[in-house]
């Protein structure tokens, strides 16, 4: 029997009034370029020439710069040879998203949305010398990057460290010394204050306050300095300097760029940029503008430390579909799960998985299991009810459905809209308002996928486990949505989220990570997730997990580089069983070295 839940959402926001977007948007990109100091000959600095005057401490510019357009031309001949290679590997898969995301026809972001890092940075020809739209490097972290160690350039293959793997970058103790430049808006700082809030409660990174952050207390090897530059961009990570950037312009003062680039100060890069990101995205190169296409590349596996994590579609961290696009009707990233198209980009706050990583990163391991998913709701909201938007984030409500034990939940959205209009929400990344929900995936860590757009309704699915949850946001007006959804018996015992599959006696559930990490990693890893490192007693368990443990790396390492995982205790060390040889070898347990992957165990449901 089908059960219809049907609500509505309402927020406190004001109607903005419609104007023509094309004038909109180049009267933001003129208000920029107005607002840049004038050089010598009267016309605004950009690039290279407005950094010189406005971070005194780099002296690296013009070598940067030569560096960055290099690789620029390395990338369209790279691009270009690999365009046809990309697109024919799974010609019917991505035929098939493309056609499907082109279903939804969503509107273009309204007149009124915020301008993206990107515009922005553009429009003050900051391009020029930011690495990926938005982060500014050190000459010596741009070649290793680019793979350019040492000068050599390895014909353009960049080889990207990604700062993860790099722990001088991680900030001491995990405590950042910050202060305010003397000309920072108060505007800008409410919204600094309210992102810092935000990763000190889902992290254990801690900031301390300097009235005076150009010069460095006891105890700090160095500080932030948050000031009203002409974009919207930071330096990567903890770096060699001991007074670092963060430029938020007067227009990317808001809590959601304030998050994105504090997370690169802390040591993360964009999501997809990730070594895996091709088995969830495909990246259509022929709609990336040319000077744009070095942009889009990938990590390698040996490069960068995902700490487990799945690919988050809506990760703070994540550009928007059509980022850098030739035609901006039409994405640059499709998802290969059609239903995520729409959860691409755009995210108000962090997400869980953005909390996750850090938290790993900084061995916050304590922190994983209370990191907010979202600002919540605590009461079951009826129909309409008000819950007035924040800095933080739009109104919104939850609902949990969960079923019994051994049963699914089958669901379909049936409607989205607002005054009886099913087209109101549908915007690019459901900009307004919309639903989200999760439950499909084997985890809880990536975000829901969101639902706006008709072309997304009465298409049947069905969660992973026995837990589904609705959450309906809106950041304009109200959400009106109806879910129908069932509950399904299948017959036998079921695996919690994070776990891929049962033991041979159906009372286990185990899910493997091929990502090498270190034991002290891999057990805190397992025990947030109510699990513990499987032992595999039983041969014929032995067997499934080291097939599915080959599957795991066939997806994430197709070069099987990674072949073996932590296994067992054995007088007081810790074993590692390799895969290939079938043989286990034993380790101090307290290593920090990142040496092997590893099978967690939990009990099914």
């Amino acid at each position: 029997m089908w059960i219809l839940a049907l609500f509505f959402i309402v927020s406190t926001a004001t109607l903005p009034l419609s104007t023509g977007a094309d004038d909109v948007l180049q009267n933001k990109v003129n208000l920029i370029v107005s607002s840049l100091p004038k050089g010598p000959n009267g016309k605004p600095l950009k690039g290279k020439d407005l950094l010189k005057k406005t971070i005194a401490n780099y002296t690296d510019f013009d070598e940067l710069a030569r560096l960055i357009a290099d690789q620029k031309r390395r990338a369209e001949r790279r691009f270009r040879e690999q365009e046809d290679v990309l697109y024919n590997k799974s010609k019917a898969l991505i035929n098939k998203v493309i056609a499907e995301a082109k279903l939804l026809n969503p509107k273009p972001p309204p007149a009124e949305a915020p301008l993206n890092f990107a515009e922005i940075n553009s429009a003050a020809g900051l391009d020029e010398v930011l690495v990926e739209g938005d982060m500014l490097m050190t000459l010596e972290q741009a070649k290793k990057y680019f793979g350019m160690e040492n000068d050599s350039m390895t014909n353009g293959v960049r080889s990207k460290r990604q700062a993860l793997r790099d722990l001088s970058t991680r900030w001491p103790k995990g405590i950042v010394y910050y202060g305010f430049d003397d000309a920072f808006a108060d505007t800008g700082k409410e919204a600094v204050r309210a992102a810092i809030g935000f990763w000190e409660r889902n992290t254990c990174i801690r900031f301390k306050y300097l009235e005076n952050p150009g010069t460095i207390p006891p105890g700090s090897e160095g500080n932030v300095i948050f000031y009203e530059g002409n974009g919207c961009f930071s330096e990567l990570g903890k770096s060699e300097w001991l007074i670092q950037h963060i430029s938020l312009a007067p227009w990317c003062q808001s809590v959601r760029v304030a998050t994105h680039e504090i997370a690169h100060t802390l040591g993360l890069f964009h999501e997809q940029s990730r070594y895996d990101r091709d088995t969830y995205i495909y990246v259509d190169t022929t709609n990336i503008q040319e000077d744009y296409k070095g942009q889009y590349g990938a990590a390698s596996a040996t490069d960068m430390n995902n700490y487990g994590k799945p690919y988050d579609y809506r990760g703070i961290m994540h550009y928007w579909a059509n980022l850098w696009a030739k035609d901006t009707s039409k994405p640059i990233m499709y998802a290969l799960n059609p239903a995520y198209q729409m959860s691409i980009g755009y995210a108000q706050i962090p997400t869980y998985g953005d909390s996750f990583i850090l938290n790993m990163h900084y061995e916050c391991y304590d922190k994983c299991a209370n990191s907010e998913t979202s600002i919540t709701v605590n009461n079951v909201i009826g129909n309409g009810q008000k819950e007035p938007a924040n800095l933080t984030d739009p109104a919104k409500c939850t609902w949990h459905v969960t079923a019994p034990t051994g049963s699914k939940i089958q669901y379909m959205v049936t409607y989205i809209g607002t005054d009886g209009n099913e087209n109101a929400l549908c915007h690019h990344e459901c900009f307004y308002g919309g639903v989200s929900i999760k439950g499909l995936e084997q985890t809880w860590i990536p975000e829901g996928m969101r639902f706006c757009c008709p072309a997304q309704f009465n298409k049947l699915m069905t969660t992973f486990a026995n837990q589904l949850v609705v959450q309906p946001w809106n950041a304009l007006r109200f959400t009106d949505f109806s879910v129908k959804y069932r509950l399904v018996p299948t017959g036998r015992r079921s695996c919690p989220f994070d776990y891929q599959f049962l033991s041979v006696d159906g009372t286990l559930c185990y899910h493997a990570v091929a990502q090498p990490l270190s034991y002290t990693v891999a057990i805190r890893l397992c025990r947030n997730n109510g699990g513990t490192i499987s032992m595999a007693q039983d041969p014929v368990d032995a067997a499934i997990l080291k097939d599915k443990f080959l599957q795991k790396i066939q997806c994430a390492d197709p070069r099987k580089t990674i072949t073996r995982y932590w296994n067992e205790f054995s007088n007081g060390k810790c074993g590692i069983f390799d895969i290939n040889t079938s043989t286990s070898s034993y380790e101090e347990c307290l290593t920090s070295t990142s040496k092997a992957g590893f099978v967690c165990a939990a009990p099914s449901n």
